[in-house]
């Protein structure tokens, strides 16, 4: 059963992939790969999903994640539903994914709770980094922001410090 269930989702997968492209040769629809690469990724995602044994396993939970994260992105850039950006503009995007793939596995396994503070980190610093590619904030000297990794690191060593003495 669970090698029929490992192979179902590939093979829909390559299926609808090759829809996809024959549809495009054929001139059925007027794809491009900056159409096409965006639903791989969506599609990637939800077959990783299909993978996740529920809350208490870890399996397909960060594959899942990152993939929608990026092909949700990617949808809506490609797709025109938000502001274009371009390379050199949407790199944030690769710092966000794995933080909400992190913080995602901490939320289905709480005891990989170790996961929560770079994947939180990650989050916060790519999504001020994208802000700033947006142009929702503006960060003129990134430079000037140093110190908050001590502070971090500092409150980090407390919390340690904290659960220590409890125990």
């Amino acid at each position: 059963m669970s090698k029929r269930r490992s192979s179902l989702v590939p093979g829909l997968v390559l299926v609808g992939l090759g829809l996809i492209l024959l549809a495009n040769r054929l001139d059925w629809a007027h794809l491009r790969w900056y159409h096409i690469y965006p639903l791989i990724l969506v599609a990637l995602g939800i077959g990783s999903a299909y993978s996740i044994r529920g809350r208490g396993h870890r399996d397909g939970v960060f594959q899942t994640v990152f993939f929608l994260t990026l092909g949700i992105f990617f949808v809506l850039r490609n797709y025109d539903f938000m502001h274009y950006l371009y390379i050199d503009e949407f790199w944030p995007i690769f710092l966000i994914a794995p933080g909400l793939a992190m913080i995602a596995t901490v939320l289905f396994v709480p005891t990989e709770w170790r996961m929560l503070i770079p994947g939180g980190a990650l989050v916060a610093f790519g999504g001020l980094l994208m802000a700033d590619e947006m142009g929702y904030i503006q960060i003129y000297r990134l430079s000037d922001y140093w110190p908050l990794i001590l502070i971090a690191i500092g409150v980090s060593i407390f919390f340690k410090g904290f659960r220590q003495a409890k125990a």
